[in-house]
């Protein structure tokens, strides 16, 4: 049953694909290539690196993604993120994705192929419980996609240019990034804006040839009669030899023969303007500021710091988001999709001038949601004793009297925090909240009595991490720790009562008038 099942969804999807133009060759969706543009230049992906502005533009990207640190999140049940190194994906990803390659050049190499050719693939090597242990770059003139039978993308891939060996690699062994395209396999940008590329290496060729004939420009020699045809091939060789190349500044003595200029001074064909805009028009093809190529013209000091988060926003942000997500739906088990996931550490891109950044990490400080080692963690500085606590502000706390380090002010500031109400409120308000849980969940634990010790003590194991993560802030929670403590063996006590859930409603019926008391022990 389950056979016909697969064999039934298999064949929807390929009639499903067959509908929607997903031919089994989607190489039929590749833009072609513009072996002679209008400007009388052939642009490839080879050719194109050729023009600076789209090398520059290239290069940039593809440096900064490559720059960036990629980390392995691990989320919590609670939802607490923390970055692990432990995991074979991390190590993989921050020491040696490739045996030949480092993590930069890896991901660089890769971002190269998605810019020029608009697609990046990457063959995954599985040991023999399905975790990646190698991660292959594939160039993209390598690799072709199409569905096999069943409508399924699968891979041809060659081992070299010229290659006639094939292997085809299913899609959960390939990690493919498309650039823009019809969703399954990215566009050339090279390819589908061969014109406006054609047009900058045409105006290259011109300045090359401009400047190699010393900047001068071409003649046309006028005759008043007609010349035989051994005075023309005379003359012809004459000025080819002597009078060009190296020579181009010599005087010309000519049999009877005028000299008139015939091409337009650069300076009047506006060459370098010209130069410029196409420049800029490249910036826009790959949506790069374009102060990040070194087109200063429009740039100052007040638009450069929005400019650099623009880049981050509109031009890396797009990238990087493809490239997490195929990475996370390919290199972990389904089992660990939710708990872990890949992110690129984008911190030292975004960082801002000094001064901006100090008075920012100022407010965090005394706004008491960062410690002072957080901010030197940031900074990449070593952690510092006595600054993992965090500063509580005198908005709530009251104003310190006396010496801020001194142990009185310490003293006197335990007292402030006992004393005042509205720290007491809020404190009331939290114990509350979890003691209410706890009475919730025991409930509804003692409505199953023969899985109830099993079921408290599971509750219990994530009740103390629940308490760790609510009371943070608090110096010393053990009077809550102990409070839960002993909940659990009065739970515990009741274990095979015949009336369990009466008697687990009346204990926890209890339990509410002991927040006053927790909450005053953890502000001691």
């Amino acid at each position: 049953m389950l056979n016909r099942l697969r064999s039934f969804a298999a064949n929807s999807f390929a009639s499903f694909a067959r509908g929607m133009g997903y031919t089994e060759s989607i190489m039929a969706a590749r833009v072609p290539g513009v072996p002679n543009t209008q400007s009388r230049v052939a642009v490839n992906e080879q050719t194109a690196l050729r023009y600076a502005a789209v090398y520059a533009c290239i290069r940039c990207i593809s440096e900064t993604k490559g720059s960036l640190p990629m980390e392995v999140i691990e989320t919590s049940k609670s939802g607490k993120e923390t970055v692990t190194k432990l995991h074979p994906v991390a190590q993989l990803l921050q020491y040696e994705p490739y045996e030949d390659m480092t993590p930069m050049v890896w991901s660089e190499t890769r971002q190269a192929d998605v810019l020029t050719g608009g697609n990046g693939y990457c063959e995954i090597v599985f040991d023999n419980d399905g975790m990646p242990i190698g991660l292959i770059p594939r160039h993209w003139s390598l690799v072709t996609p199409r569905r096999d039978a069943n409508g399924r993308l699968v891979y041809d891939v060659r081992q070299s240019a010229g290659s006639s060996s094939i292997r085809t690699l299913d899609r959960s062994q390939m990690l493919h990034v498309p650039g823009f395209g019809n969703g399954i396999l990215g566009w050339s940008p090279i390819r589908l804006l061969a014109e406006s590329i054609g047009i900058g290496l045409a105006q290259d060729k011109f300045a090359a040839a401009y400047f190699g004939n010393s900047a001068k420009p071409s003649l046309v020699l006028q005759s008043p009669g007609a010349l035989s045809d051994e005075v023309f091939g005379r003359l012809k060789a004459e000025i080819d030899t002597q009078y060009s190349g190296d020579n181009a500044h010599k005087a010309m003595l000519l049999e009877g023969v005028e000299a008139k200029p015939l091409l337009i001074p650069a300076n009047e064909a506006q060459l370098l303007e010209s130069r410029e805009f196409q420049e800029e028009v490249i910036c826009r093809i790959f949506r790069l500021p374009p102060h990040m190529i070194g087109l200063l013209r429009r740039a100052t000091f007040s638009n450069i710091e929005a400019q650099d988060l623009s880049y981050e926003k509109h031009t890396m942000r797009p990238w990087l988001i493809r490239d997490e997500q195929e990475m996370n739906r390919k290199l972990f088990l389904r089992k660990e999709r939710g708990r872990f996931h890949i992110r690129h550490n984008v911190d030292d891109l975004l960082r801002a001038d000094i001064k901006t950044r100090y008075d920012a990490y100022k407010t965090a400080i005394l706004g008491g949601f960062k410690t002072r080692n957080e901010v030197r963690a940031t900074e990449h500085l070593p952690s510092m004793p006595g600054c993992d606590e965090l500063l509580l502000p005198e908005a709530i706390f009251g104003k310190s009297k006396g010496k801020q380090n001194s142990g009185d002010d310490q003293k006197s500031a335990r007292t402030r925090r006992k004393t005042d109400p509205r720290l007491k409120a809020l404190m009331c308000q939290t114990v509350a909240g979890l003691i209410a849980r706890e009475a919730t969940h025991a409930e509804r634990a003692a409505s199953k009595p023969e899985q109830f010790r099993e079921a408290v003590n599971s509750l219990y194991a994530k009740h103390v991490e629940l308490l760790s993560e609510k009371l943070s802030c608090v110096k010393d929670t053990q009077p809550a720790l102990r409070s839960a403590k002993a909940h659990r063996d009065e739970l515990l006590a009741l274990a095979g009562s015949p009336a369990l859930a009466a008697d687990v409603a009346s204990l926890t019926a209890t339990w509410s008038t002991e927040t006053e008391s927790i909450a005053k022990a953890l502000l001691a």
